[in-house]
């Protein structure tokens, strides 16, 4: 009988054994499946937040209230599992039976900052400059997206605004300056058009001695400051896009007499490029130097009022005057769709969208981009790379919130 006990209790120990590492090799299995529900989950719950606070921003601009922005600066997670067996043994006849049993729970906490601060402001309300404009070139995205989006100006042609904002009585201008951006993007996207930049370009300040009343009186100037501008950027064109008769010829000479210069202002200016002719282009924001075309690039606040009036808003609301409104000569109300077409389009619903890829409910109502709508979803992607690279993260003196998540 003691031959058999020991027999049993070492099966029984055996089977024990096998069973811990079992259920270890189950706590990895489950500790990996759940880091990569987890992140996964996280990185969306991110994303998608990040949309929905870009999309409420427009919305608060084109209803004229200040939109604030909370930057996530930290996501800690703790993942705890344990695991256990749970046995009974029984004689005559011997009986083992063995139950594995294990649980896991996570504790994510997300830290975040509001963007606020002299800093903040100061980034949102720069101009963009021209290398950030080249490098979204460059990066993939449209031509004609991009300078829709952050250029205020083109030589005499405004997007949509002559200013910064909408002037009363004026009704946007936009046809002529989306045909340019048209055509640049059609002459870019087959190599016709190529942008490069010259680096390390200067232009002189004059500086007065405001301590000397007579030197300034005098208009005596103490010395002159070279400060850093937007380096220039030259346009060149391929020669072989010039020849007569070619459809890239044709829209080339659009492209020169909407631009209002001379084609014959197109020289060999680059000698990198020996087979392209180029004309300087200059940011009016900041000049270093002459240029043939001259551009006004917008802030990230600029941006964001300019979209802001691709924002549908109840009749009601146009009528109430709670928002601002456009209407033409014969008193209607200016159609912004023709002007973000292929842009933007952000609908307003009484009720939640059933195919929204972004939505925010707003003031008793839901606005959203709709799940289908392709160029407002890249616009939003766009700008939120935007809003990343020119905002930056709010002062250090800025509070940080912690928040456990359930």
């Amino acid at each position: 009988m003691s031959n058999l006990s020991c027999s049993v209790g070492r099966v029984r120990n055996a089977i024990l054994f096998i069973v811990i590492l079992f259920l270890a090799g189950c706590g990895s299995l489950v500790a990996s499946t759940d880091i990569k529900g987890s992140r996964q989950s996280l990185n969306e719950a991110v994303t998608v937040t990040a949309e929905e606070q870009l999309l409420l921003a427009l919305v608060q601009t084109r209803f004229i209230h200040n939109p604030g922005f909370v930057d996530i600066s930290a996501i800690n997670t703790q993942l705890q599992w344990s695991a256990g067996l749970n046995g009974s043994y029984r004689s005559n006849p011997s009986v083992v039976s063995v139950g594995p049993s294990f649980s896991y729970s996570e504790y994510p906490t997300i830290t975040y900052i509001p963007l606020q601060g002299p800093e903040f402001v100061r980034r949102i309300m720069t101009p963009v400059n021209t290398e950030i404009v080249g490098l979204m070139l460059e990066t993939g995205w449209s031509c004609e997206v991009v300078l829709r989006l952050v250029i205020q100006r083109i030589n005499n042609i405004p997007n949509g605004f002559d200013g910064s904002i909408v002037a009363p009585g004026a009704l946007p201008r936009f046809r002529k300056f989306n045909r340019v951006a048209r055509l640049i993007n059609n002459l870019m996207s087959r190599g016709d058009i190529v942008l490069t930049t010259l680096p390390n370009h200067h232009f002189p300040v004059t500086s007065w001695d405001w301590k000397n009343p007579d030197n300034f009186k005098k208009g005596t100037v103490v010395q002159n400051i070279w400060e850093a501008t937007d380096n220039p950027v030259l346009l060149n064109v391929r020669r072989s896009a010039r020849q007569k008769g070619s459809a890239t010829e044709r829209e080339l000479r659009e492209l020169v007499d909407l631009l209002g210069f001379p084609i014959e202002n197109l020289k060999a200016r680059n000698p990198l490029n020996p087979n392209f002719d180029s004309v300087l282009i200059q940011n009016l924001n900041r000049p270093g130097s002459q240029g043939d075309i001259w551009i006004q690039t917008r802030s990230l606040q600029e941006t964001f009022y300019a979209l802001s009036w691709a924002v549908q808003v109840p009749p009601e609301t146009l009528k109430s005057g709670e928002v601002p409104s456009v209407q033409d000569p014969a008193g209607r109300p200016f159609d912004w769709k023709e002007m973000y077409k292929d842009l933007l389009n952000v609908h307003c619903s009484p009720t939640r969208p059933e195919k929204a890829a972004i939505s925010v409910y707003y003031h008793g109502n839901w606005y959203y981009v709709a799940k289908n709508d392709i160029p407002s979803k890249q616009t939003f992607v766009l700008l939120a790379q935007m809003t990343k690279m020119l905002s930056g993260l709010g002062n250090g003196n800025a509070p940080a919130l912690t928040l456990p998540v359930k």
